[in-house]
């Protein structure tokens, strides 16, 4: 059962990320147009900032953190399937 629903948080969560990254170039492009200077570029600005930081910052987000939580999820219930069959009677 662990494996099922680490899966299906998993997937869950790559979606969420697709929806957010086209949600984010939406933004974008209205900011663009409202925002023509570029004064108030929010999501603009705070993407350059991210290009800018070092790498185990970027590495630092929910998205790793679920899918590192998701991973040993999976791991964990697969080794509780193997070590059940080890153990279980013949």
């Amino acid at each position: 059962m662990h494996v099922v629903i680490a899966f299906v948080f998993f997937m869950i969560d790559t979606r969420n990320g697709v929806l957010l990254g086209r949600a984010r170039e939406a933004l974008c492009a209205c900011e663009k147009e409202a925002f023509p200077n570029g004064k108030y570029h929010i999501i603009s600005n705070d993407q350059a900032d991210k290009s800018m930081k070092r790498l185990w910052l970027m590495r630092a987000s929910y998205t790793i953190a679920f899918q590192t939580l998701y991973t040993a999820q999976v791991l964990f219930g697969i080794g509780i399937i193997v070590w059940t069959f080890k153990v279980s009677p013949k």
